[in-house]
């Protein structure tokens, strides 16, 4: 079964799109997501529990969240190549995948940090800059991973795909963060109820109870924000003529 859009559905459309895609490719993601929520999680709990490591007292452990920190982003790729194997009806192929991601790595670093320094910087400015970036560059991650173009031209094309269509783009991203919200409190609500009924105090875990319902978190929310966005990228390209690559000069 293919959920790639060839022909512009809406946005009702785009959103079950993803749903169904998210629901048939969730059984082969999960353990990735976990494992990224995981390594995305525990420094932020550690930290919070040990605000040293900020002040500069433990080169170690910042070292070690910044190898966390990668290791998320190549595990964010895998998923996302994935995700678009499943999507044009093909197999999970962990070898074509973990390939696929190494050679996109560093322009996905590169790309990455571009961009969360156009939001930073715009939002910095006046905020409304910083959403603009955010929506209009929003789509690299598909370009660079998806097409193998550099960090720049991904960018670019990312730019060009959702120009004239960045209103469409920006409300459909806005309901993601609608159904993240929902998500989210669909699992943590009933945990914090069940842990107040039966006296838990999660601090007594030392973090780790954090950490793990961070990567359960993550175990849902990524793969379900990864398929929507690739699924709302499938519906901006039916609506607007192929984004071409340009020669590098």
């Amino acid at each position: 079964m293919s959920f790639q859009i060839t022909e512009p559905r809406g946005t009702v459309g785009v959103f079950k799109n993803g749903w169904s895609l998210f629901m048939a490719a969730f059984s082969s993601l999960w353990m990735l997501a976990l494992a990224a929520g995981l390594l995305n999680t525990w420094f932020s709990v550690y930290s919070e529990r040990h605000p040293e490591v900020l002040e500069g007292a433990s080169f170690g452990m910042l070292a070690l969240s910044f190898v966390s920190t990668l290791l998320g982003m190549l595990l964010t790729m895998i998923m996302l190549r994935r995700l678009d194997n499943i999507a044009r009806g093909l197999l999970a192929d962990i070898d074509d995948e973990f390939n696929v991601a190494m050679r996109a790595f560093l322009p996905f670093c590169l790309a990455s940090l571009l961009y969360g320094l156009g939001i930073v910087i715009g939002i910095f400015v006046l905020i409304v800059p910083g959403v603009f970036v955010m929506v209009a560059f929003g789509f690299y991650a598909m370009y660079l991973v998806l097409e193998g173009r550099g960090p720049i031209k991904s960018l670019e094309a990312s730019f060009r795909l959702v120009e004239g269509q960045w209103w469409y783009a920006f409300g459909f991203m806005l309901l993601i963060i609608v159904a993240a919200v929902v998500v989210i409190s669909a699992l943590v609500v009933p945990a914090a109820v069940v842990a107040e009924i039966i006296g838990w105090d999660f601090s007594v875990s030392g973090g780790l109870a954090e950490i793990v319902l961070g990567g359960l978190l993550n175990m849902v929310l990524e793969p379900l924000g990864l398929a929507l966005m690739l699924s709302m990228y499938y519906e901006l390209r039916a609506r607007k003529p192929r984004i071409p690559v340009q020669d590098d000069e």
